[in-house]
């Protein structure tokens, strides 16, 4: 781990601890009940873990869950749920994460559940959650008023979670923060997907208010379908990219003799040119030494051209950098002029 992680890693996990300790929940001794069926609700859509598309991070199916929790019980209460569940959860995940994971995936679903009640209750939304209020009030002006607090509870939901996993994730693969978040976590395929989780939220809450547990269950069949579709998603894409790879190295094999033939001739170039050399050597001429020194070179470079071609042409993920077009649309040419078909 670098220092720069480390320290990252240790700020949210005391940002978290602080936060954790200030807001103890108001009526833990009333609703304690309650709260650990919340976080037992949480915990079953945080079993549905699933990786990125890099398979450097993961995401769950716990946003729904989550923001029916931040809507219904307030601040304190929901990041207690949030972080005792997401523990709970990665205890009982398959393969056994690092206990600095663990430690720090609890603190950002705390301080990102902070983040999120925090905006949810400067835009007007009841602190204390639904709960804290009676159904009277949210009818009619009172329910439409809500309507920004819940949109933005979502929102900053999704950015403050997706930001602190994002930089994890990149300072612990030496990929760029933006990269990551753009690779793995703001492509379209899982924007759709976490829009039709956060629009299940709202509707949580409501039959939860309407029929209580019972509501609640009704949830977990759409938010399987969709993690079942977001696991044939991942599936998918993976196909693909094993199908391009095994399509390159195919390509790679028709290449070969027009690429041996070439390699030839640039050997046979440099071989002959460090003979001359010798010989003129052997009767003290040095006269043509410097040409035939940069001849052999020029067939060098031309033969180390061949090589970053073929080892480009070879990657088995996409690398995004800047270059010099006119280098690169010479190495190509390098690459293709030994082809039959290309020819002319």
């Amino acid at each position: 781990m670098s220092p720069k992680l480390r320290l990252f890693v240790g700020g949210v996990v005391l940002v978290a601890g602080v936060l954790l300790a200030l807001h103890v929940p108001e009526h833990l001794v009333v609703s304690w009940g309650h709260y650990l069926l919340w976080v037992l609700i949480c915990v079953a859509s945080e079993r549905m873990m699933m990786p990125s598309i890099s398979g450097e991070g993961s995401k769950s199916m716990a946003s729904t869950a989550n923001l029916a929790t931040a809507m219904l019980w307030g601040r304190g209460a929901t990041m207690w749920i949030a972080a005792v569940s997401t523990l709970a959860g990665e205890m009982m995940a398959p393969a056994r994460k690092p206990a600095i994971r663990v430690l720090f995936n609890l603190s950002q679903t705390a301080v990102t559940m902070w983040v999120a009640t925090a905006t949810f209750a400067a835009l007007g939304g009841p602190a204390g959650g639904f709960q804290s209020v009676p159904a009277s009030a949210l009818t009619g002006v009172g329910e439409l008023r809500l309507i920004l607090p819940v949109i933005a509870l979502a929102v900053v939901y999704l950015l403050a979670n997706r930001i602190l996993v994002g930089v994890a994730v990149a300072w612990s693969t030496g990929r760029g923060i933006l990269r990551v978040l753009r690779e793995d976590f703001f492509y379209t395929e899982i924007l759709i997907e976490d829009a039709a989780l956060f629009l299940l939220a709202p509707i949580m809450v409501i039959t939860y208010r309407a029929i209580q547990y019972a509501g609640v269950m009704l949830f977990f069949a759409p938010i399987r379908m969709i993690y079942v579709s977001s696991q044939r998603y991942l599936e998918l894409r993976k196909a693909q990219d094993q199908m391009v790879q095994r399509e390159r190295m195919a390509a790679m094999g028709q290449m070969a003799a027009g690429i041996g033939h070439n390699m030839r001739q640039q050997l046979t170039a440099i071989s002959g040119r460090a003979q001359m050399i010798l010989k003129s050597t052997d009767v003290q001429k040095y006269d043509e030494v410097p040409r035939w020194s940069r001849i052999i070179i020029d067939q060098s470079n031309t033969l180390k051209r061949l090589a970053d071609s073929l080892m480009d042409f070879a990657q088995t993920k996409l690398k995004i950098d800047k270059v010099d077009i006119s280098n690169l649309l010479h190495m190509s040419i390098e690459l293709a002029r030994t082809q039959n078909e290309f020819n002319g």
